[in-house]
């Protein structure tokens, strides 16, 4: 039988990740974000309660600005790549839906999905202010990138039951 997808996230690939998040910001403690990601609780939590429970410990461990917290993601960003950084674009959903952050949100989610996906990401802000996120998806369809265009039209489906 194959492995569980949730599986991806252990211990090693926390350490990897924390050791490049480390190598551009020198005050993040690995060791104590994995061991805070890596609880009591955590065999218990399927593929999505793993990514917010790594995208919230990340808050914990990242700068306190939003603004400086992303620096840091943006510094790593190109060896972040695929499926497993989705947390990247969560965490964005989850700390970067103020006003005074929309357009670095926009920014971010528009840079994170050429990497991963700011599919489901997207939504939270849709749900906020439908007017401006469809606005901004009109942009996106248009972009160079075919990551970007597929942000534009699956961002905006109609959601399957369990997501």
């Amino acid at each position: 039988m194959a492995e569980a997808l949730k599986a991806m996230y252990n211990k090693e690939f926390l350490c990897r990740f924390g050791e490049k998040v480390h190598a551009v910001y020198s005050t993040f403690d690995t060791e104590s974000f994995v061991s805070a990601t890596i609880d009591e609780a955590w065999a218990g939590l399927e593929l999505k309660a793993r990514m917010h429970r790594i995208t919230e410990t990340l808050r914990t461990h990242l700068p306190i600005r939003y603004e400086e917290a992303l620096d840091v993601l943006f510094a790593i960003d190109e060896t972040c790549i695929g499926f497993p950084y989705l947390f990247f674009p969560d965490f964005v959903a989850m700390y970067g839906q103020e006003e005074e952050h929309w357009e670095l949100s926009m920014k971010a989610l528009e840079r994170f999905t050429q990497r991963s996906s700011a599919e489901f990401a997207i939504r939270l802000f849709l749900l906020r202010d439908p007017g401006r996120v469809i606005e901004q998806m009109m942009l996106w369809s248009k972009h160079q990138s075919e990551h970007v265009r597929r942000l534009a039209s699956e961002g905006c489906r109609p959601v399957c039951l369990g997501e």
